[in-house]
């Protein structure tokens, strides 16, 4: 007896349910649709995305960058370089300017405070170390406006 009500309850609610899906078949129709071609453009965007993903890009670093130069081959570098530089000590590849208080420019006549955002975008080819400000004047360089 109680199977019969059951049975009974969802036949009425599945004749409610298909009532209002033909009173709505246009609504009904549009949204599956929708939900269709949001399904298919997920999966096609999904295999298009493997199918151009690339492989991770990965840098590695030489230790050639991390040895210290000694002191007289920095010397000996200087003086192959005299025709170039003149009697100006070029700064070592190694990053090690302890000394190096003011940088000028080889193409130009100005020096810089090393910490100086201008002093930082010279290229290490370029610059020319001195140990004080006295030494840049004597080798004829003016001090540049950031000094002023």
């Amino acid at each position: 007896m109680s199977n019969k009500k059951v049975v009974g309850a969802g036949k009425k609610l599945f004749k409610k349910i298909a009532k209002w899906c033909r009173k709505n078949e246009n609504k009904v129709v549009l949204a599956i649709g929708m939900f269709l071609l949001v399904v298919i453009s997920f999966e096609f965007g999904v295999l298009q995305g493997q199918k151009w993903q690339q492989s991770p890009l990965i840098i590695k670093t030489s230790g050639s960058f991390n040895k210290q130069i000694s002191t007289d081959k920095i010397k000996s570098e200087s003086d192959f370089k005299k025709g170039v530089a003149g009697n100006e000590t070029v700064v070592s590849l190694t990053g090690n300017n302890e000394k190096c208080i003011f940088v000028a420019n080889k193409k130009s006549k100005k020096y810089h405070k090393a910490d100086c955002r201008f002093a930082k975008r010279i290229k290490l080819d370029n610059k020319v170390c001195f140990k004080s400000e006295a030494e840049a004047k004597k080798k004829g360089y003016v001090p540049a406006h950031c000094l002023k």
